[in-house]
């Protein structure tokens, strides 16, 4: 897939995209088929990005995760205090 990607842009086969899709947690945009190297023609698909309400993969997901783990840091400080 990535000799045949875009800069920027993240390029799946079909069944990545279906396995994508059952988790209803990314936007797919179907790009066609194309010829693969050593694969001959494939259906894919661009990965657009996080779909509404996924929290894993939208833009503020290492936000969270850093402010997740400060308040985990802190506790476990207090608890050891105590």
């Amino acid at each position: 897939m990535e000799s045949n990607g875009e800069p920027g842009r993240i390029h799946c086969s079909e069944a990545f995209a279906q396995k994508l899709a059952e988790g209803n947690r990314h936007v797919l945009e179907e790009r066609g088929e194309i010829e693969i190297k050593g694969k001959g023609k494939m259906r894919t698909f661009w990965i657009v990005g996080a779909a509404p309400g996924n929290l894993v993969s939208d833009e503020n997901a290492q936000a969270r995760i850093v402010e997740h783990a400060k308040q985990l840091a802190e506790q476990a400080t207090r608890f050891v205090e105590e």
